[in-house]
């Protein structure tokens, strides 16, 4: 055995070394005298409460600002990520809202002609024809009640087209 081998034997066992280590705090006046606080968790991901996604819900409803609002929180404008996320899906849905609803307007746009066109029609065919003026309204609707009904009609409109 060397001589440095009979110096490790003989010393007292390593103790892990301390180090100390600052505190997470936002100033020196935060820090209680003799103990260190314990790290806080950082503030954008904090659980928000109910009445904040109310509210934020709330001001997304309401016209032309609430999409503003919603598009700025949407590009980071709050400090919270969980309202960062909300106002995304939120954005999300108010553009998906927007194209089911122009389908539809699209829909009956160009639906919509062929659909006046056949009351229009059926109006004409029947000889009932449309109201000129008010006074005469009350005689239109007793001519309109005596109509067969419209399911009759189109079994008319069949036969005579030879569809069935």
């Amino acid at each position: 055995m060397t001589a440095d081998e009979k110096d490790l034997t003989a010393a007292e066992p390593l103790q892990p070394e301390t180090v100390d280590v600052a505190p997470a705090v936002d100033s020196a006046d935060d820090i209680p005298k003799g103990k260190a606080k314990k790290p806080r968790m950082s503030d954008q991901f904090m659980v928000l409460p109910v009445k904040s996604f109310f509210w934020t819900m709330f001001v997304f409803c309401i016209p032309v600002l609430g999409p503003f609002v919603c598009l700025l929180i949407a590009l980071g404008a709050s400090r919270y990520r969980n309202k960062i996320n909300f106002a995304r899906a939120s954005l999300i849905m108010m553009l998906l809202q927007l194209v089911i609803w122009g389908l539809i307007a699209a829909a009956v746009y160009f639906f919509g002609g062929y659909a006046a066109d056949s009351i229009d029609q059926f109006l004409n065919s029947t000889g009932v024809g449309y109201p000129t003026d008010m006074t005469n309204l009350s005689e239109w609707m007793k001519k309109l009640e005596s109509l067969p009904s419209v399911h009759q009609y189109l079994q008319n409109l069949n036969e005579a087209l030879g569809l069935k």
